[in-house]
Formats: C-alpha cells, sequence, structure tokens
C-alpha cells in the first residue's frame, strides 16, 4: 500500500460539492479516486472529521461562507496537501499526480476520548455506530471489558501484602471494602486468605504457657517445598534429584519484654525474658556439585527468612543454652532427606546446618570457656592479648573456628573498645580505680555531649535493654571516622582501619583470606604500638588474630554467617505478640505468635514481598581490595 496527495484546495472542492457532508466527501473521493483502500477509510474519515473539516468550517465562517472569499483569503492553507491511501501508485485521474506525500499534520493535535468534551464523545460515538455493524461493536466491548478489568490479587500475594504493611484483620477488611466499593474488587476475602496463612504452618508444632517448638525435622520438610513451590517447571527440569539445604542457626535470650496480665500454672516463670532459637535456609544446591545453586538468599540477614524453631519464657544462662544446644544437636544428628514430589519426579534434599548465629555469651558456653574475657578460640587471657608472639604459640581450638565472627556484635564491641581507650587515655590504665573513675567519668561525660551533637547517644544506660550501643549506631559512629577521631581523641588511622575491617565481614561477599588477614596484623601492630596500656578485648583479638582462620574454615562469605536476623527477630515477636495473638490464654498467644512467626518468613511468601527499601553504602576502595571476586 502507497500514498498520493491532494491539495487542501482540491479537496475543499469535493467537499463543497458533497454539501460539506463526510459520508458524501468519502463518497465522491471514492468514486474520483477508485484505487482508495477500503480498510484505510476509516482513518481518511477520522482525519477529515477531527481535523480538516473543523479548520475549514472555521475560515468558511470567517469569509461569511462567499466561496470567492475563502479562496483568496485563504491561498497558503489551500496549497497544503491531504493523504490519501491507495492499493498501488496509479495515476486515477488527470488531476491526480501520485508521489509520496509531503504533508505533515497541522491544527491541534488528536485528544483521547477521555479528554473529549460531551459532545464530542456522543460524535465519535455516532461515527462508530454508523461505520460498524452492531455485533462487531459488541464483540470489541467484551474483549475490551477483560483487558481493562482490573487483575484480583491471588491469596498468597494478599498475605504478602498483609505482612508488608503489618496489617490485621479487621484493617485489611476495611482496605477491601473501601476497594470493592470504588467498583475494584481486587482483593479475596480474609477467610481465603487465611487458608494461604495455613499453609505456611509446618506440622509438629507443639505450645505450652511457657514454650512453642516446631519439629526441626517437620519445619525443614516445610521449608523444603516452599522452596520448590517458587521454581518455574523449566528450573525444575535442570535441576538434580539430589540437593543440598545449606542453613545457618542459633540461639540469642532477651530480656525487657512486656509481662502480660495472665496467670502461669507454674511458678518461677516470667514472660519478661525470651530464649529464642532460630534457623536461616542460605542456599539449596546440587549435592555432588555446589557450585550449581538452584536458589539463594539474597538477604541472609533479615527476619524474613528467618524460621523459628523453639522459643521459651526463660532467661538466658549457661545452664539453658548448654540444654537447647544438646536438643538442637540431637535432632540435627537424627535428620532425614526432606522429599519432595513435583509433578511425578521425586527430588531428595540433603541439610547442612551451620551452628553460626550466636553472640560472645553463647560461644564462651558452647566451648565451655568460663570468663568472657577469655578468648574461647585460643584460651588467651586478657593480660596475654597484647603479646602478640605469644598468643601466636597457643593451639587453636579448629571447633570454634565454625561458630564464625558474629559480626553484629564485632561493630559493636570495636566501638566499645575505641571508647573505652577514650575515656582511659588520660590516665593510660586498664583498670579503674578510686583516684581514676572521676577522670574517666568527666571524659565520658565530655565525649557523650560532643556525640550527641552530631545526634548520637553511645553509651547510655537503657533500663531494661541494656545501653543505647546497637548495631545502627556502630555503623553510624565507623561511617566518619574523621569525626569519630576528633571527639574521641583516638588515632584516625586505627579508626579507619576497624571501619574496613567491619566492612569487610559484614559485605557478605567473599573475602581473600590472606589479604584479609595481614590487614588485621598490621592493625593490631597499629593497636599496640599506640594503646599497648589498654589490653585488647576478646572480640578485637578474635577477629585480628584468629579472623583469617574463621574465614577460610567457612563454607560461605562469612557475612552471611551473621547472626543479625536472629537479633533482629526479637522486634517481630513483640509485634506479633501485641497485634497478632488472642489474650484469651497464654497457649492460644503462643500459638499464634509461633505460627505469625512461621507465616512471615515463609519462602513462597518471601518471593512476593517487596521488603523494607534499603541505601546500601558502598565498599571502600580499601575494603573492595580484601575481597576475592
Amino acid at each position: 500500500m502507497s500514498t498520493f496527495s491532494i491539495s487542501y484546495k482540491e479537496l475543499v472542492e469535493i467537499l463543497l460539492l458533497s454539501n460539506r457532508e463526510v459520508h458524501k466527501c468519502l463518497e465522491n473521493l471514492k468514486s474520483k479516486y477508485p484505487n482508495l483502500v477500503d480498510d484505510d477509510l476509516e482513518k481518511v474519515y477520522r482525519e477529515l472529521s477531527q481535523h480538516f473539516i473543523p479548520a475549514f468550517s472555521k475560515k468558511w465562517k470567517k469569509c461569511a461562507r462567499n466561496k470567492t472569499s475563502f479562496f483568496a483569503k485563504n491561498e497558503e492553507w489551500l496549497k497544503l496537501l491531504f493523504n490519501l491511501p491507495v492499493s498501488t501508485a496509479v495515476e486515477s485521474s488527470e488531476e491526480c499526480e501520485p508521489g509520496p506525500s509531503k504533508r505533515t499534520r497541522t491544527g491541534r493535535p488528536e485528544k483521547s476520548f477521555d479528554e473529549c468534551c460531551d459532545r464530542a464523545k456522543r460524535y465519535k460515538v455516532k461515527s462508530l455506530c454508523e461505520n460498524n455493524e452492531q455485533q462487531t461493536i459488541i464483540n470489541a466491548a467484551k474483549c475490551l471489558e477483560g483487558e481493562l478489568k482490573p487483575k484480583k490479587f491471588s491469596p498468597e500475594q494478599a498475605l504478602a501484602l498483609f505482612l508488608d504493611a503489618s496489617l490485621s484483620k479487621h484493617q485489611y477488611e476495611i482496605i477491601k471494602k473501601a476497594t470493592k466499593d470504588l467498583g475494584c474488587d481486587i482483593f479475596p476475602c480474609y477467610d481465603i486468605v487465611s487458608k494461604a496463612k495455613k499453609m505456611c504452618l509446618a506440622e509438629d508444632i507443639e505450645c505450652t504457657e511457657s514454650y512453642a517448638v516446631v519439629g526441626l525435622q517437620n519445619l525443614l520438610d516445610h521449608t523444603v517445598k516452599r522452596i520448590f513451590m517458587t521454581k518455574t517447571k523449566e528450573e525444575l527440569s535442570e535441576m538434580n534429584d539430589t540437593c543440598t539445604l545449606d542453613s545457618k542457626w542459633g540461639c540469642d535470650g532477651s530480656s525487657g519484654h512486656s509481662e502480660y496480665k495472665q496467670a502461669f500454672d507454674e511458678e518461677d516463670i516470667s514472660d519478661e525474658n525470651l530464649f529464642l532459637t532460630s534457623l536461616v535456609p542460605l542456599r539449596l544446591t546440587d549435592a555432588k556439585n555446589d557450585t550449581n545453586v538452584h536458589w539463594f538468599n539474597n538477604s541472609p540477614s533479615s527476619t524474613r527468612l528467618c524460621r523459628p524453631v523453639q522459643f521459651q519464657f526463660t532467661k538466658e544462662t549457661r545452664e539453658i543454652i548448654k540444654n537447647e544446644i544438646s536438643r538442637m544437636e540431637g535432632e540435627i544428628i537424627n535428620l532425614n532427606e526432606s522429599i519432595v514430589n513435583v509433578d511425578g519426579k521425586i527430588y531428595k534434599v540433603k541439610h547442612n546446618l551451620m551452628f553460626t548465629m550466636i553472640d560472645g555469651k553463647v560461644a564462651q558456653t558452647v566451648t565451655d570457656t568460663a570468663s568472657n574475657a577469655v578468648c574461647f578460640i585460643c584460651k588467651a587471657k586478657p593480660t596475654e592479648m597484647n603479646d602478640l608472639n605469644r598468643v601466636r604459640t597457643k593451639v587453636v581450638d579448629e571447633a570454634a573456628l565454625k561458630v564464625g565472627l558474629s559480626p553484629l556484635h564485632a561493630r559493636i564491641k570495636f566501638m566499645e573498645c575505641i571508647l573505652h581507650i577514650a575515656y582511659n587515655k588520660s590516665f593510660q590504665m586498664w583498670r579503674v580505680n578510686k583516684n581514676t573513675s572521676h577522670l574517666r567519668d568527666e571524659e565520658k561525660k565530655r565525649i557523650q555531649g560532643l556525640f550527641a551533637k552530631v545526634g548520637l547517644k553511645v553509651d547510655c544506660v537503657k533500663q531494661g535493654s541494656g545501653t543505647t550501643n546497637d548495631g545502627n549506631m556502630a555503623r553510624r559512629f565507623f561511617a566518619d571516622a574523621r569525626k569519630t577521631s576528633e571527639i574521641t581523641g583516638v588515632d584516625f588511622d586505627l579508626i579507619y582501619r576497624f571501619s574496613i575491617i567491619l566492612q569487610v565481614i559484614n559485605s557478605g561477599a567473599c573475602i581473600d583470606a590472606v589479604k584479609f588477614g595481614e590487614y588485621c596484623e598490621d592493625t593490631a601492630e597499629r593497636y599496640l604500638s599506640l594503646y599497648s596500656w589498654y589490653y585488647m578485648p576478646n572480640t578485637i583479638h578474635k577477629v585480628l588474630i584468629h579472623g583469617s582462620k574463621i574465614i577460610s574454615a567457612a563454607m560461605l562469605p562469612i557475612g552471611m554467617l551473621s547472626e543479625e536476623a536472629q537479633e533482629a527477630r526479637n522486634k517481630d515477636y513483640r509485634q506479633y505478640r501485641l497485634h497478632h495473638a488472642r489474650k484469651c490464654s497464654r497457649e492460644s498467644t503462643n500459638e499464634d505468635v509461633i505460627n505469625m512467626l512461621l507465616v512471615s518468613s515463609d519462602p513462597l511468601l518471601y518471593t512476593m514481598r517487596k521488603g523494607p527499601i534499603k541505601k546500601h553504602l558502598p565498599l571502600d576502595e580499601d575494603a573492595k581490595n580484601l575481597l576475592s571476586y
């Protein structure tokens, strides 16, 4: 198909002969130019009715509908060209000169139907009805209705939104009703969402007034099943029938929880203290080739995949820690393969659990180290940690290397080390006595005041929940090493080196153990050359002296084995207990809490949830140099 052009003057002549009626004008054009394409007459009709005729009518009225005056006053406009589609480039008459169109559209741009006034809409509808059969219009309307109809949330998508927005049942039903009243019924009813929620629950859940526990085998079976539900048929067809799921687990205690006005049947139980055991799946690989990864946890430090194993109302003591670890190790030894049946194909999944989501207290307990000040890897005492030659000769407990570096707590301990050096630097002693305590207190108060001016409330006691020294505080503390050095008076290079080390172990990337070890060695030498009077704290000793060995012993990047998800789960526990649990009995409360912890960490829902938008700070160049790519 090609086009040829006629002048506006010729088109006006035809229009006047047609009594300015569009349909008659089209008929005259068709008779004069028989090669016009019938399928494109609708396009010509729109061009005439929406652009040419309105412009012509306006000029025609200005000339008082006088033909002679019209042609005289609009000579330039009449020279413009109007395109006509033809099946072949044929000279249809003596007056027609076929050739490529040189006309450009003039006048106002075409408006969409919604932008038109009521009169224009009626005109467009009338034109559409006159040029099409009734049944054609009805069928077209049905097709458009299907395309324009809003898509509905699936039960799982609605549940993911429910979790992301932290909605209650009542809030969800209000939103559903409001959208439905506006003619947009996109949310399923809550009963359907509740059924989807039940699909997120594992079997073998035991709840009492003082604890709730999920069988480890059932929890892992359910986790594997939900992970496989995230895979497409094409992805499943490429997987071997034997896989391995690598996971990390740990336990941690917390205090300061609300004491509900519910009676306990047993004595000496308080819901003020909580001891929580959790598990985080990290990756699913081929059993024979762990480089072939089928599923990967992109947020290993997030609570969105932190699966609850048990919580109990008890204080974190050495005895409780040992009992829980012993119980978990017994279940791990007796673990069987998880079997998943997908469209008749059987997949067997082995389990590899790494005990790394722990803090220093748990690490000291599991390695039978009596004092928190003693290194649980080489058993070095505080008075020995500044003697690098002596420390290097100590025997290293290879099993203790596998518990990881506890990167989250490392941030806090490194910050506290800098602060304590700053407090004591005026008298340069590790211990504080009666003669130096006032000097320490004065310096501490001064430093706290300076940090308060930049929005940091450091080292302040919080009633019932330790101090203000937390992970976020430590991040901000080391983010500006220059400012921190100015406030504390501690060497800038040492603070900067601490910052680089913390960036590396928290990055989640693969670390070059050799380069990292050398950097830590230089940092330790720098520390001792400046502050040999202050014994190196246990955590700093662990990272600087044993960090490279711990990294080499880890199956995955050390940042992926962080305990951050376990620590953050305490906040979720408080929220679910307050807003998503029945208060009719303690058993019901604990049942609802463990269920919400399971639902909020479901792997299938994880793929549908948006998650918080976080700003990831770029690594410094010195930190990048310690990574292996």
